[in-house]
């Protein structure tokens, strides 16, 4: 399972994204890494996905064509059902209509399933802080805190996602680099966030472990 970390900010009227790069066969191991962060200027907004590589590309681009945020929201399900595959989207823009910064969830049916989906096809509106996959420990985000603040937060949710293996498999999936994108109604920056060089094509994710004490230390968080 992809990173994919979202903070929305109506304080700041923004929103932050962070992923990772990695994308990997059915065992786990690495076919490339790329950007999962896809830029829509004229929204302003962006959208990033899960699931089957080529389809979320293909969603992005048709996504990407509607000439609002709020009409992507609105005619996602449609698009979505028009695409082969099991997949899911999130879209980050702001919202005319509710006046905010917002993510929306949408899936296609065949993917996972659970209390927390929504039905296939339907678009949800996501919580201000949206951590995917779920921490195994906790990291206090505050949607009030100041850019820099927020970064560095999701850099340490990066890490600890990074060291989770992917669902209940005995293989880990999030690696390449971190990339982190803020996204305002002037302007959307993108840059890298983390980098883990000893990733390779062609071959498994092995995290290297981590003594959370000592890298807190290093990287300014409380023990």
């Amino acid at each position: 399972m992809s990173a994919l970390n979202i903070i929305c900010q109506p304080r700041y009227g923004a929103i932050t994204m962070a992923t990772d790069a990695a994308s990997y066969d059915e065992n786990g191991v690495v076919v490339a890494f790329s950007p999962k962060i896809f830029p829509v200027p004229a929204w302003p907004g962006a959208i990033s996905g899960r699931g089957a590589t080529w389809a979320v590309d293909f969603a992005k681009v048709q996504l990407s064509e509607c000439p609002t945020f709020d009409d992507a929201v609105a005619r996602s399900g449609e698009i979505l059902r028009s695409i082969s595959g099991a997949f899911e989207i999130v879209l980050t823009g702001f919202s005319k209509t509710r006046r905010s910064p917002e993510a929306w969830f949408v899936r296609t049916a065949g993917g996972p399933a659970g209390p927390d989906y929504p039905d296939p096809y339907e678009p949800l509106l996501m919580p201000p802080v949206a951590v995917g996959p779920r921490l195994s420990e906790n990291v206090d985000i505050d949607i009030n805190a100041d850019p820099k603040t927020v970064a560095k937060a999701l850099r340490k949710v990066l890490e600890i996602q990074r060291h989770c293996r992917h669902g209940d498999s005995t293989w880990y999936s999030i690696g390449g680099y971190g990339q982190i994108a803020r996204i305002t109604p002037e302007a959307i920056e993108m840059r890298l966030l983390q980098r883990w060089p000893e990733d390779r094509v062609g071959e498994l994710i092995l995290p290297a472990p981590i003594e959370w004490s000592i890298w807190n230390r290093i990287n300014g968080f409380a023990a």
